[in-house]
């Protein structure tokens, strides 16, 4: 993993307790990088351990794909968790190194 999404991970799980109110379910649709076995196995956490304990396991396995930065963050927008889709994309701005035309 890069600097970027090792810091960012760390970032969410600091505020882990914000986090615990996403309903990982419904978020599952909008995340295409997770695999059917990803995806089932955060549904059954849910299923029988509740979503409280369904999120750190749906937010390590997020971790883990590619890009998951934006997806996350435009799976929050799609559900419209509109909050913690801002908190993560300013902090991902940040992290970001910037390049000299403006641009990540």
């Amino acid at each position: 993993m890069s600097y970027v999404s090792d810091e960012l991970y760390k970032y969410i799980r600091g505020r882990m307790t914000e986090f615990l109110k996403i309903n990982t379910v419904e978020l599952l649709p909008h995340l295409p990088c997770l695999t059917q076995m990803d995806q089932e196995k955060i549904r059954a956490e849910a299923r029988y351990e509740g979503n409280e304990a369904a999120v750190p396991l749906f937010l390590d396995f997020v971790r883990r794909r590619r890009n998951w930065e934006r997806e996350l963050i435009n799976a929050l927008r799609n559900k419209e968790y509109n909050d913690l889709a801002a908190i993560l994309e300013h902090k991902l701005e940040c992290l970001a190194p910037k390049r000299e035309d403006g641009y990540f």
